[in-house]
């Protein structure tokens, strides 16, 4: 099994933190202190990621020395300003 890590900041020592209401295991992160269920598709700030593209903006963030979040507020400014 692959290492599980968080989705919205990347961080790796997790802690079991219930079970979601159809079973699947949740887990918290204390660095940034969000809970999340593995696999399970991100909402953020109104809009779904797909697990792919997160994937894609997690290297990107990493590249840019950013957050997951810090980058996904970034992008949202930046759609934004171009409507």
């Amino acid at each position: 099994m692959s290492k599980i890590i968080c989705p919205h900041c990347g961080g790796d020592r997790l802690h079991k933190h219930g079970k979601s209401p159809h079973g699947e295991q949740r887990y918290r992160c204390p660095k940034c202190q969000k809970a999340f269920i593995p696999g399970a598709v991100v909402k953020g700030n109104n809009c779904w990621i797909e697990p792919g593209v997160l994937k894609q903006l997690k290297s990107l963030a990493t590249a840019k020395n950013l957050t997951l979040s810090e980058l996904i507020k970034r992008l949202i400014e930046w759609e934004k300003s171009t409507n």
